[in-house]
């Protein structure tokens, strides 16, 4: 927690208050110079550019509805520069509902504009071309994609959409893997309501805050609307209105780069989170909570803790004492209910924290979100006498926890820990059928988990139970056409043969997926094959072919030159930046190793070779070995790439940069064979 910690401290300490007038365009007046733009003066690699971005919330009181609702207004407008930035044409909103209340969009209008023959072709969208998709209990997905868009438009839309879910604001995001040229945000509500803002990203030095004065203001209200305010229709009372915004100007584009987690973690943005209310004729509530606070709610909810209890999970019971019979070690046991509940549960693809309803008739039907499945794996471990607790946490995809928030929106997800014996534990997923009980899904390790029980919280870290564990052995002999032949064995293990046997079914059978290792090393054909350990996930799969490599030799008359490192030499460095101001990122340690043993033709003699090299990264944190040996008629060559930790902070950047440098360098270097 201490390394993400620091990213969040960052975020205060650099975020300076300058104070500025916001900007307004009309919709539909477009400059010449935009519309004739073909680069982007500030940065002239930009796919596209948003040219304008501006945002606001209003929270007031709706007398119509009774409540108070939150009405959020976007005018937004996208230049398109290349083809890469054709993709900026593609929007979608997320929609949230929760019983009968539910968000929605409305005056939705967008146009696109595109210069041709010194005139403006417009193309319009509104209301009526948006298609709704579910993504999950609680979200529904409005899409569309802008029609007629080519190299030149301008991509122009506005609309509004309307939430009675005033616990937290829109969140609003002034950075993006494009330019920004003017971005702006601001939100307005009633003096009653007090809300915690955050900032995020590392490039807040563009951000200015706006100067905006409060406002007075009034309201009336017509029913009871919070708590034990009521309020007749003639009750009118004046109140402030609070407004704050936020301006960036020319921000950046955020160059992603390899090993991220999700680039929303290092983003310029801003949100809100309600902290407390004050209504009039209601008692003061604050809604700031610390995770202790926030622990005992998950404990006390009935989609939550009141799942977990032996009352609601007795359903499983016999069916656990069935599963667990004859097993007399502790692991044995654990397996053979995660193994049972596997073959019961489906993930039906969404993530949550709470039960959809019951975990009775989750498991009845046999397909749950992630609460659901390990929720009921919980219950069926404590049937069987072991400890076992819930563990909250934020995937990678829905960013870093904030410890300085706490707040149950910051969790997407939950799994399970189990006391394997005294004070060893294992952390447990069963949502995924292909990966074994060692291993928890790679989007799961994400620095820390919050573990919730009646007793208290504890927060644990998410770190890998596993590794990246892939083998490669060659036996090759030169042919008369000048081709390495003979025989490659592949070992994978943990990750590497999860990462393996899922390649293989995309593929759809062995063929296919043989094909598609032939494809990924040109000049590599596969005749004989034998793949061993496809359907025991808990072992690792062993594969065994017969290859061929063309085009690897190059003949020089007297003397011939290949690589030994043949397709598989590391070429390319994913650390290309000059300086990387957010975390390397691994999903999991590594080791990768390459044995190959070269047969040295009759009538040649090594006459040059790679020398011998080892590095290792600061602190433990990789390791690289090269060698290129000679034993009697063999060349014998092992390489050996290993990273020992899956986080490396900005400053350590540097040397990993260096790190793959030279491994890139080693890999490059020849044998050369000479005629004796």
């Amino acid at each position: 927690m201490k390394q993400i910690l620091s990213f969040w401290l960052f975020t205060f300490i650099t975020l300076t208050v300058n104070y500025a007038q916001g900007e307004k365009i009309n919709y539909g007046t477009i400059e010449e110079a935009d519309l004739t733009m073909t680069s982007y003066p500030l940065d002239s690699s930009a796919a596209a550019v948003i040219l304008y971005d501006k945002g606001s919330t209003d929270l007031d009181y709706d007398k119509g509805l009774g409540e108070f609702q939150y009405i959020f207004e976007r005018h937004l407008r996208i230049k398109i520069l290349d083809k890469a930035g054709l993709k900026w044409a593609d929007f979608a909103f997320n929609l949230y509902e929760s019983g009968r209340s539910r968000e929605k969009i409305s005056k939705f209008n967008g146009t696109v504009y595109t210069l041709k023959d010194g005139k403006v072709e417009e193309t319009s969208v509104n209301s009526d071309d948006l298609l709704s998709e579910r993504i999950s209990e609680n979200n529904v997905q409005k899409k569309i994609a802008f029609p007629k868009v080519q190299v030149g438009s301008i991509i122009e839309l506005k609309y509004s959409k309307y939430s009675p879910f005033y616990s937290s604001l829109v969140d609003w995001q002034f950075q993006y893997e494009i330019p920004v040229r003017y971005s702006e945000y601001q939100i307005y509500h009633p003096e009653w309501f007090t809300y915690k803002t955050k900032f995020k990203g590392y490039d807040l030095q563009y951000l200015t805050a706006l100067d905006l004065p409060t406002e007075n203001s009034s309201v009336t209200f017509n029913r009871r609307i919070e708590g034990d305010a009521t309020y007749g229709a003639s009750s009118r009372l004046d109140y402030k209105r609070m407004r704050a915004g936020w301006v960036a100007k020319e921000m950046p584009a955020f160059v992603k780069e390899a090993y991220i987690s999700t680039v929303d973690n290092f983003l310029v943005s801003v949100d809100f989170e309600l902290a407390a209310t004050n209504l009039p004729g209601a008692n003061w509530t604050s809604y700031s909570k610390t995770w202790e606070e926030l622990g005992s709610t998950m404990m006390e909810s009935l989609y939550f803790g009141k799942q977990m209890t032996k009352g609601k999970t007795k359903f499983v019971a016999d069916e656990v004492k069935s599963a667990i019979a004859g097993k007399t070690k502790p692991i044995e046991k654990i397996s053979a209910i995660y193994t049972h509940l596997k073959s019961k549960m489906a993930w039906n693809d969404y993530q949550n924290t709470f039960a959809t309803s019951s975990l009775k008739e989750a498991y009845k039907k046999g397909k749950g979100n992630t609460a659901d499945i390990n929720l009921t794996l919980l219950g069926m471990l404590r049937h069987a006498g072991f400890t076992a607790d819930p563990v909250l946490l934020s995937t990678k995809g829905n960013g870093f926890l904030n410890p300085l928030f706490p707040t149950l929106r910051q969790f997407n997800y939950v799994i399970v820990r189990v006391e394997v014996e005294p004070g060893k534990y294992m952390l447990l997923d069963a949502t995924n059928k292909d990966l074994p009980m060692n291993l928890l899904p790679t989007k799961c390790i994400n620095d820390q988990g919050l573990l919730v029980r009646s007793e208290g919280i504890k927060w644990i870290d998410l770190k890998p139970t596993g590794k990246y564990n892939l083998t490669r052995a060659f036996d090759l002999s030169l042919n008369e056409e000048m081709e390495w032949e003979g025989s490659m064995k592949v070992r994978c293990k943990d990750y590497a043969a999860y990462n393996m046997r899922e390649t293989y079914v995309a593929e759809d059978n062995e063929a296919a997926y043989i094909a598609s290792i032939e494809s990924d090393n040109e000049g590599l054909s596969i005749e004989d094959s034998k793949i061993e350990g496809m359907n025991d996930i808990t072992k690792g799969v062993k594969e065994s072919y017969k290859v061929n490599f063309s085009n690897q030799v190059m003949d020089g008359g007297d003397l011939l030159y290949f690589n030994p490192m043949l397709t598989f030499a590391s070429d390319e460095n994913p650390f290309k930046l000059k300086e990387r101001t957010y975390p390397v990122d691994y999903p999991y340690p590594q080791s990768k190793v390459y044995s190959i043993q070269y047969t040295i033709p009759e009538g040649y003699v090594v006459d040059e070779m790679p020398e011998a090299k080892q590095i290792a990264l600061p602190d433990k944190g990789g390791q690289f070995s090269y060698s290129v040996k000679i034993q009697g008629d063999k060349i014998m060559v092992l390489s050996q790439f290993k990273i020992h930790k899956n986080l490396f902070l900005p400053e350590e950047y540097q040397a990993l940069k260096e790190f793959y440098n030279i491994i890139i360098n080693k890999h490059s270097e020849q044998v050369v064979l000479k005629k004796a």
